[in-house]
């Protein structure tokens, strides 16, 4: 559901075209991973809430990246299998190593998997290395990192602050549930108590 707003402004600074690729084996053109609910694990399932646009200005001014974010509801790490776990970067609009590039980024790296977004390098001189796999080391791209920190931060307390909850109801759910078992064992003994004084009577 937020395709259209993502395409609308990535293409304000990203060259883009609609190419339809199919494969002998698929039925459909292909397309890319992302959908409105995804799996987690065996009977979890989460949905993205929440999209968050980034512009990251350049050393010297203008804009040195844009991306965007997807946020849900943090219930766990989002398997490989979905094909669209982790902060991604992109230069020329292709990307740039795994998924787990920026992973280093996050106070926990095992949150990086937990995440979905892309970034857009708009700055020349942040140029990827030979192999793809990475970037050229300079200030431009330090700025970048730099600037991408406080949001991988702020995904590290979502992913904390939705497991605290979780915990908190389940556990709330297990006390609920003794308090409900004993309260069945008093009414019970209550009504074998009150069967007995009539019985003496």
């Amino acid at each position: 559901m937020h395709g259209e707003q993502i395409t609308a402004f990535l293409e304000q600074q990203v060259a883009s075209a609609d190419i339809d690729i199919h494969v002998s084996t698929s039925t459909g053109a292909i397309r890319r991973p992302h959908r409105d609910k995804f799996q987690i694990s065996d009977g979890v399932e989460d949905e993205f809430r929440e999209l968050q646009f980034l512009e990251i200005p350049s050393i010297e001014g203008g804009l040195a990246a844009i991306g965007w974010v997807l946020h849900h509801g943090y219930k766990g790490a989002i398997p490989p299998k979905a094909m669209m776990r982790g902060l991604r970067i992109r230069s020329g609009n292709i990307q740039v190593g795994g998924h787990d590039l920026l992973q280093e980024l996050f106070p926990e790296s095992r949150f990086n998997g937990w995440s979905v977004g892309e970034i857009h390098i708009l700055d020349a001189r942040i140029v990827p290395n030979g192999r793809r796999d990475h970037f050229e080391q300079n200030v431009h791209f330090d700025n970048v990192l730099n600037h991408l920190s406080p949001v991988t931060r702020d995904i590290a307390y979502r992913c904390r602050t939705n497991s605290l909850v979780r915990n908190w109801i389940r556990e709330f759910a297990r006390s609920e549930q003794s308090a409900k078992q004993k309260l069945a064992i008093i009414k019970q003994g209550e009504r074998w108590c009150r069967a007995s004084i009539r019985n003496c009577a």
